[in-house]
């Protein structure tokens, strides 16, 4: 049986290749047009090009953008020529972005529908970052790892979708067109498979595994390193998303409530350990939402353990909030220092001591600074609370340790994103 060809040729990602050539014996000679078919799904780029049985020299027509479906003649000028062939470039997704961005500047025809094809594209790209306990036994740890990747290409591909949105007349889409990027972003972070639904799990199967497999004298540590990545990787994206769901045309960031957490200083105790375990986090490390907003706190009462020579050091505070609410953490003294925050954000805390807390220094976001307690007896050890674009958003103390007759003996923090006022 005679197998006939098609000329059909597969080439990857971000990849060229020459598929088909025309040859002369021994003179050069006029040569046939080219006739492209893209049977792909995705865009590529493709020219005719000329040279001899040694080497390629140029190009005579292209590149042309072919996007998948389409069919394009490339046409050969009436010169004769030694050699000529079909040049195919499999387009990367930044590539075909770039390119996009190029005919937006040169206002080129057709530009909204090389950028709808591009919409289409991008459909299902963040699964190229998710695996199945079927793909893979280590799914969960896999997941984990790329859940940053994961998140950039969420955020990605809405920001791509708001801009054809907020673009519409620009680039001549229809509302068809538009209501079908709505339905994507939509279903991007909103599905049941969606973004926000897919965060959670990467959370929840990377906590349970953490806490199972973690050593006891740790498990705060780990359990709060585990909160603290999925926040900064996955949940402080969410409220931004919905910001945009909610109102494509939106400049200001939204409010977001995420919160994640600090490791502990100092030495570790049961009472710190215990606010770890549970899969929500109490307050007063996540303050209590209040129509959409975390409680804030406005002011600490620090109270004052003195030593048998007569040095201040840390014994328990009283934490105050926005909404009138307080709580108490350590023990209370007979001597305190009042901290007001004067309706700024704690955007530092340095906490000074050795196996117990001796001195905290507080710096806010309107430059103040305040203290209590002394570092004398801290041997220079001491830890630093800050994270960049984040506030201090809750504390937590305790004092549950032998030996140290009320001085408090371990302390952390979480952050909050700092809102833009």
């Amino acid at each position: 049986m005679t197998r006939y060809s098609i000329q059909c040729y597969g080439i990857d990602v971000n990849k060229e290749k020459v598929c088909t050539q025309s040859d002369s014996p021994v003179f050069p000679n006029y040569k046939p047009n080219y006739v492209f078919y893209n049977l792909g799904k995705s865009e590529v780029s493709v020219e005719a090009i000329y040279g001899t049985a040694i080497s390629w020299i140029g190009i005579i027509t292209g590149p042309v953008v072919v996007k998948p479906g389409e069919r394009k003649i490339l046409e050969i000028d009436d010169r004769v020529y030694y050699v000529t062939g079909q040049k195919v470039r499999n387009l990367s997704l930044k590539t075909q972005i770039q390119m996009l961005h190029q005919e937006l500047e040169l206002n080129l025809p057709n530009t909204g529908e090389h950028y709808f094809t591009i919409a289409q594209t991008l459909i299902g790209f963040e699964k190229k970052f998710t695996f199945t306990k079927e793909e893979d036994s280590d799914y969960a740890n896999i997941n984990y790892f790329l859940l940053p990747m994961y998140s950039a290409v969420v955020n990605m591909k809405i920001l791509f979708y708001q801009f054809g949105i907020v673009n519409q007349a620009k680039l001549e889409l229809t509302n068809d067109n538009i209501n079908m990027l709505k339905m994507w972003m939509n279903t991007l972070i909103e599905d049941k498979d969606g973004a926000v639904q897919y965060i959670n799990k990467v959370f929840v199967d990377q906590y349970y595994l953490e806490y199972e497999t973690c050593f006891p004298d740790i498990v705060y540590n780990s359990m709060a390193a585990v909160r603290q990545y999925c926040a900064l990787n996955g949940f402080e994206y969410i409220d931004y998303w919905r910001s945009i769901l909610k109102d494509p045309f939106t400049t200001k960031k939204p409010y977001n409530t995420a919160i994640s957490y600090s490791t502990h200083f100092s030495r570790p105790t049961p009472l710190l350990a215990r606010e770890m375990i549970p899969i929500e986090v109490s307050c007063p490390l996540q303050p209590k939402l209040i129509n959409g907003r975390r409680n804030k706190m406005i002011g600490i009462t620090v109270a004052i353990f003195r030593s048998s020579r007569n040095i201040p050091k840390i014994q328990g505070m009283v934490i105050h909030y926005e909404n009138g609410d307080s709580i108490n953490l350590g023990e209370a003294s007979s001597e305190t220092i009042p901290i007001d925050f004067k309706g700024a954000y704690l955007k530092k805390l340095t906490v000074w001591g050795c196996n117990a807390l001796d001195m905290f220094e507080f710096l806010f976001t309107d430059g103040r600074t305040a203290s209590c307690g002394s570092n004398v007896d801290s041997a220079n050890v001491n830890n630093v609370f800050e994270l960049d674009y984040h506030h201090i958003a809750g504390i937590m103390i305790t004092n549950d340790a032998t030996g140290l007759k009320g001085q408090s003996a371990s302390i952390s923090v979480s952050y909050q994103l700092t809102p833009e006022e």
